[in-house]
């Protein structure tokens, strides 16, 4: 009986903690009376998990149940990341509003200065990597803003990237894939055997040109010492092709608008190839 006690007080204890930690965060963030703590200058900078998370509680931006999945990430980690819009004392942010490492969801938000919000809009669109806490994913080239998300696991994963010149919903926005990865059977017979088709794109914007350089590859799926998987590609790819796009009222124009066919047919392989 005494044991069975025992085991009941730390199992309370075990539930205090985390309850008291996730009031912790509420008693730091009070809706009522916190002060926006974001202040921005400069052409671009960093959110920290403490300033982001403080700003989506007090804007009413962020489902509250669920704060315990900011647990692990540590107050000082970047989370997010701005961008002056140009001509304008404005300012782009990407925040995300979910940090679930699988399913993850971003905002962005159109936002003053001195840190008040002005526009927000909801973006699905997979997981930006923050490569080594730096958000790099997110960033600026001439007037453009620029995401590169990705999606997918081991065997089949891609990424687009989108880019818009202002403040508007993930539907207005142009989105381009830019690289996929499928591991697959190379054939029924000899099942076992696993190969890869790939591709990148490599892109270049200027002078409101778009320029995109795609390159085709079909490799081997080899296992390492440690059992870690890794790819063998040839030095030069199976295929390459350029697509250009002009920037004309607003819209993007492609001088090739099949080119997304022409990456759905190499990339494309028989159901029973499938890694299931």
């Amino acid at each position: 009986m005494e044991n069975k006690n025992k085991i009941l007080l730390y199992f309370l204890l075990v539930v205090f903690f985390f309850i008291s930690s996730d009031l912790k965060i509420f008693a730091q963030i009070n809706k009522d009376t916190l002060k926006n703590q974001l202040n921005f200058s400069g052409e671009y900078g960093f959110i920290t998990k403490e300033e982001g998370l403080s700003f989506l509680i007090a804007n009413s931006l962020i489902d509250t149940t669920n704060i315990k999945e900011w647990r692990p990430i540590k107050d000082n980690d970047t989370i997010g990341k701005y961008y002056r819009i140009e001509n304008s004392d404005n300012y782009l942010m990407c925040l995300p509003y979910s940090v679930d490492f699988f399913k993850p969801k971003y905002l962005i938000i159109k936002i003053s200065s001195d840190g008040q919000l002005q526009k927000s809009e909801k973006y699905d669109f997979g997981n930006i990597p923050d490569w080594n806490n730096y958000y790099k994913g997110f960033f600026k080239k001439d007037i453009f803003f620029v995401i590169v998300a990705q999606r997918g696991g081991i065997v089949h994963s891609y990424g687009n990237l989108y880019l818009f010149e202002e403040f508007t919903s993930q539907d207005s926005v142009l989105c381009i894939p830019v690289f996929e990865d499928i591991i697959f059977h190379k054939n029924i017979k000899y099942s076992h055997k696993e190969v890869i088709k790939s591709y990148r794109a490599e892109f270049y914007i200027s002078n409101k040109e778009l320029i995109f350089t795609y390159k085709f590859f079909k490799g081997k799926v080899k296992k390492g010492k440690d059992k870690e998987t890794i790819f063998s590609f040839p030095r030069f790819p199976r295929k390459k092709f350029t697509v250009k796009y002009i920037y004309k009222n607003k819209k993007w124009i492609s001088d090739d608008p099949k080119h997304l066919d022409k990456i759905e047919k190499f990339m494309m392989i028989k159901e029973s190839q499938w890694i299931i």
